[in-house]
């Protein structure tokens, strides 16, 4: 039996026991698909960060469910780094996270990863995402050459112009 999907949706998960499962999903190379939404797993920052070298390294996790997890926009500047070096994810769901200014890592990811970035669905829904958080970056992550984007989801923020 090979497990390939993984709901640990609202079970208190904290940075620690982020930290734990990333470890365990290191070695792992048949988990394809982990919600993780409505946890707290950016609690502590500074755990929070080796989310960077997880995304950057990980081979097999094509779906990312990180919806309504307390990513602030510092966590959301690593993830935006750890995804320059990722090449399977096609599935990133961060809806419902205050990712606000972290959006320009997340949009550089998209036009400075040369091993191209597969994500096909970015859902960044309900993160108080301003107009002026929306820069060059997020112009360029959409025209890039290397943008693999099918949709992309700004609903529920503060876009005005």
């Amino acid at each position: 039996m090979e497990l390939k999907f993984l709901d640990l949706h609202a079970n208190n998960i904290t940075s620690e026991g982020f930290v734990q499962l990333m470890v365990c999903l290191k070695t792992n190379n048949k988990v394809k698909d982990l919600n993780l939404s409505r946890n707290n797993i950016a609690s502590d920052i500074k755990l929070f960060k080796r989310v960077h070298t997880f995304l950057n390294h990980n081979k097999i996790l094509e779906n990312l469910n990180l919806s309504f997890c307390n990513i602030t926009e510092k966590a959301a500047c690593m993830i935006g780094t750890g995804l320059r070096g990722n090449r399977n994810l096609q599935v990133l769901n961060l809806k419902g996270n205050i990712v606000g200014s972290g959006l320009k890592e997340i949009a550089k990811s998209f036009v400075t990863n040369t091993k191209a970035l597969c994500i096909k669905e970015l859902d960044l829904s309900k993160n108080q995402i301003e107009s002026e958080h929306v820069t060059q970056d997020c112009i360029d992550m959409i025209t890039s050459e290397f943008c693999t984007l099918k949709t992309l989801s700004f609903r529920d923020n503060f876009i005005k112009h």
